[in-house]
């Protein structure tokens, strides 16, 4: 018979490999997850930037839109401090009427005051009149069916959703 000779094949030891650590996917790859949560961060100030700055022009449209009504008014100073029955509010004075009238009634009532049914002009006089929650009242949009449209009781048309 003849012999069988077996050979072992001896693999390196541990110490003559690379450590993982010297990999340079390794490297690249920490490398990119670190710019990823620096752009990911980066982007969450940017768009509460810009959320900011939508608030901001809220308020100032809101703002030219009172101040063009009281030129039209031939009011030529806004400033006056409102009546104590209205509640001030951006350089405008609400009055929450206790009066349960239909809509054309409430818009009636308030020209005899010298007033209107509310036009809202920005999301800030939106939350505004949002957290007065006490009170059911009217505002001064109306939806013109023949023509499938909305517009506030000024015949303007609304300048945010």
């Amino acid at each position: 018979m003849g012999e069988i000779s077996l050979s072992i094949a001896r693999e390196p030891a541990q110490q003559d490999q690379k450590p993982p650590q010297d990999d340079p996917w390794t490297f690249s790859c920490l490398a990119m997850a670190l710019t990823l949560l620096l752009l990911v961060l980066i982007l969450g100030a940017v768009t509460k930037g810009l959320a900011d700055t939508g608030h901001k022009r809220d308020i100032i449209q809101g703002e030219i839109f009172r101040q063009v009504e009281a030129v039209r008014a031939d009011n030529e100073s806004s400033c006056e401090p409102c009546p104590k029955i209205r509640m001030a509010f951006q350089g405008s004075c609400y009055l929450f009427s206790t009066y349960k009238l239909p809509w054309f009634e409430a818009m009636d009532h308030c020209a005899k005051e010298g007033a209107q049914l509310v036009i809202i002009n920005s999301q800030v006089e939106q939350k505004f009149l949002s957290l007065k929650e006490d009170f059911l009242y009217w505002i001064g949009l109306r939806k013109e069916y023949s023509k499938d449209i909305c517009k506030w009781q000024d015949g303007s048309a609304p300048t945010f959703m």
